[in-house]
């Protein structure tokens, strides 16, 4: 008897234990189903520029991208570009063209909802700009106007015109901050930023506090 007793004990507390655990486990920023089917973008220019990325195992491998003035198609290893891994998901992802110029890609990765920025220029003279510390509007608390992108370090918040290249930025606190980039709403509750205002929520001392400043990037 006693041997039953010690046994459905122990049972008990297994499962929870286990109940515990699987309630606590935080829920997936979106669909992490796997594909190997390549995600492509076109846009309706002209000389047809266009961005694909290929999978491989469920995780991005190859971006890919090209327009007809270009005697090649330009190739990067995601690794190799970008340094951090992430699931991708098609439907939180887009891409912005500008002409032949260059395109942007913004994503934010299923598993912890990290955001991501990656500039690819058409010519190879040009800058690359990778950010992974972005905050896409993907993100429901995340309001970013369109043609605007936004990303931040331990010190600002930045808001970039996707169109003319212009930046701006707001001072997060006095002090840097730690910021886990794999929880961003441990640090911003919330943000709302446009080419004349970057606004956000943001933890300092353990409260959440609101910082408001005018910009222009227009």
């Amino acid at each position: 008897m006693r041997f039953i007793l010690v046994l459905v004990a122990a049972s008990f507390v297994a499962w929870f234990f286990s109940a515990c655990g699987s309630a606590s486990a935080p829920p997936n920023f979106c669909d992490t189903a796997c594909s190997d089917q390549p995600i492509t973008f076109n846009h309706p220019h002209p000389d047809s520029p266009f961005v694909t990325i290929s999978f491989k195992g469920c995780n991005p491998d190859t971006i890919s991208w090209s327009n007809k003035l270009l005697e090649t198609t330009r190739k990067m290893g995601y690794m190799e570009l970008v340094g951090k891994e992430a699931r991708i998901n098609k439907d939180f992802i887009s891409c912005y063209f500008k002409d032949t110029s260059y395109a942007w890609l913004k994503y934010n990765d299923c598993i912890t909802g990290r955001g991501f920025l990656v500039k690819l220029p058409y010519s190879k003279s040009d800058k690359w700009s990778i950010y992974t510390s972005a905050l896409n509007n993907f993100d429901k608390k995340f309001s970013v106007e369109e043609g605007v992108i936004a990303y931040y370090d331990e010190t600002f918040i930045y808001a970039q015109n996707m169109e003319n290249g212009k930046i701006d930025r707001m001072l997060l606190n006095n002090t840097k901050l730690d910021i886990d980039h794999n929880n961003v709403h441990g640090t911003f509750d919330s943000i709302n930023v446009s080419k004349t205002r970057i606004w956000a929520s943001i933890k300092i001392d353990h409260q959440f506090q609101a910082r408001e400043k005018k910009i222009k990037i227009e």
